[in-house]
């Protein structure tokens, strides 16, 4: 699989996937990238925009510039479980995004604020194998929060 004429690697142990980590100096979100395949000599190929550009001005205010339309939060304690996750209430929300207070229940804790925006296309390649083949283009945040005492 090419992704603006780079070859990505195939990671068949698990999950059949091509998969690899871009750079945001060579992908910039909104921008759109070109996916194509190759299939016993045919090739197809999509496109996917860029979604991103996250910024977060307090623990709970996190914003990004380019939708996508898997776009996630979650709240972990360090060493500990998750306290929250939007994914409870929505499939996808929108920017901008007030993580609830109670994502932090304890002073004097440190929590990590993920935040994860997603873009993909379902049925990718649909013209060249009945296979169901999804492409996703992430972009991935996370900051260090120490409530206070």
């Amino acid at each position: 699989m090419l992704v603006n004429e780079t070859e990505l690697p195939f990671e068949g142990v698990s999950l059949k996937q091509y998969k690899k980590e871009f750079s945001h100096a060579i992908f910039t979100p909104n921008n759109k990238i070109k996916c194509s395949i190759t299939i016993d000599g045919k090739t197809a190929e999509e496109e996917v925009v860029l979604p991103g550009n996250i910024s977060i001005s307090s623990p709970t205010f996190v914003m990004w510039n380019h939708e996508g339309n898997n776009d996630y939060i979650y709240v972990q304690e360090v060493g500990s479980d998750t306290t929250y996750m939007s994914l409870d209430s929505s499939d996808d929300i929108n920017s901008v995004f007030h993580v609830p207070v109670e994502a932090y229940p304890k002073t004097g804790t440190q929590y990590i604020l993920n935040v994860i925006v997603s873009n993909a296309v379902n049925n990718a390649f649909s013209s060249l194998s009945p296979e169901s083949a999804i492409i996703t283009a992430t972009d991935r945040f996370n900051i260090l929060v120490t409530t206070n005492e």
